[in-house]
């Protein structure tokens, strides 16, 4: 059955992709990795204190594809909103133009002029551009190294060309359906399958599966720390120490810091400005090297004794799993 996208989805300008006929393969496996990531990315920082009439994700949204979003009170409405921002007229000190048009994706699209003195500009990153380019690389690299598994799985599979004559043709064709779709016996009428007419040769492909594999678990720990989430590229028997494991942790704080200190920032304006209390974190609990480094701080011996690390149990290890 071909799937049908809804108009109301096809419309949506946050709408990635994805298309209206059977997509091949590498369409397919592209979009599974890249919805993945944008799912992650509008997921990672939790808001909190904002009006009940903003939704947090699609204020993330927002930021995700145009880099920078509006925060107002419409008084058409007699609510706050956010809305898509466009800048205009002259730049201030800073560079930033003075004009802030805020408009919305609905149907009866309204666009509002608004100044600093009734407005805030929340940004994404300090380079206003967004983060969806940076993503969809990801995904195409990830995509090329699971087709690249796929590929290599299914040499190992079959490893034969076939050759024969054009009366063989049809032969071969339903062969190599009925091997693709997971036939464990081909039968064959008695004559079909000429054994002087139809050769196979051995592609004798090597087994380079595991690597590829360990490359996309590595590139897709890439994206996770690029997006500020805790991830380790290497393989399960390549473990690392603690001070091993935390030297990735600048890193990743540095990517997670990028993002957040303008967050911090856009809700303090807020709050100055509308009376609000409105905050926003990381959303992330589990007890890490960046999330937790009271328990990883080295020990003086002249305070309370701490409770037990997370990892204390593994003899000091960490792994990637």
């Amino acid at each position: 059955m071909i799937p049908v996208i809804p108009a109301a989805i096809r419309n949506n300008p946050f709408y990635a992709g994805g298309c209206d006929v059977k997509c091949e393969p590498e369409r397919r496996i592209k979009l599974y990795y890249l919805y993945r990531l944008l799912n992650l990315a509008v997921s990672r920082f939790k808001w909190e204190g904002l009006p009940d009439e903003i939704q947090p994700y699609y204020l993330e949204q927002i930021l995700l594809w145009n880099g920078a979003a509006l925060f107002v009170y419409d008084k058409n409405v007699q609510m706050y909103a956010v809305k898509q921002l466009s800048l205009g007229g002259m730049p201030d000190i800073y560079g930033v133009p003075d004009i802030r048009l805020g408009y919305t994706p609905s149907a009866e699209t309204q666009i509002e002029e608004y100044n600093k003195l009734e407005s805030v500009v929340v940004w994404d990153k300090p380079i206003l551009y967004p983060n969806y380019d940076a993503l969809d690389i990801f995904a195409d690299r990830l995509t090329k190294c699971h087709l690249t598994s796929d590929l290599n799985l299914v040499a190992h599979r079959t490893p034969i060309a076939i050759t024969g004559t054009e009366q063989q043709r049809l032969t071969m064709s339903n062969v190599i359906d009925k091997l693709f779709s997971w036939v464990p016996v081909l039968k064959f009428k008695q004559g079909a399958w000429d054994g002087d007419q139809v050769k196979t040769l051995d592609l004798k492909a090597p087994l380079i599966f595991p690597e590829t594999e360990r490359v996309r678990q590595m590139i897709w720990a890439e994206a996770l720390n690029f997006l500020g989430f805790e991830a380790y590229a290497q393989a399960k028997e390549e473990r690392l120490t603690k001070q091993e494991g935390g030297g990735n942790m600048g890193g990743i704080e540095g990517e997670r810091n990028v993002s957040l200190g303008l967050r911090e920032r856009a809700a303090e304006q807020i709050n100055n400005l509308f009376g609000l209390n409105v905050s926003v974190k990381f959303r992330s609990d589990l007890p890490t090297q960046l999330n937790s480094p009271d328990y990883y701080a080295p020990d003086k011996g002249d305070g309370p004794e701490k409770p037990d690390r997370p990892d204390d149990t593994d003899g000091g290890m960490i792994d990637n799993e």
